[in-house]
């Protein structure tokens, strides 16, 4: 197993993995499945492309992407940390 921070050559697989668990499990997500599913891929390419606030990890099974978490960095001072 691999994992590494995704890229913006991962957009497209991230998108379809997000849209997987958006459908089956919506209750896990701010977002909804109608909601996401109209954004392109390029909206998270230029989210990997340029990591400032938000870090998207990823881990590889033979290639394959099977699960991935996302840290979010907050702007509150005492959340800052």
């Amino acid at each position: 197993m691999e994992i590494r921070l995704l890229q913006k050559e991962d957009a497209e697989s991230y998108q379809n993995i997000r849209l997987e668990g958006l459908k089956n499990h919506p209750f896990y997500f701010a977002a909804s499945y109608e909601e996401e599913k109209a954004q392109s891929a390029e909206k998270y390419k230029e989210r990997f492309n340029n990591p400032i606030n938000s870090f998207t990890f990823a881990a590889f099974l033979e290639g394959e992407l099977t699960g991935v978490v996302t840290l979010i960095r907050r702007k509150i001072h005492k959340l800052s940390h």
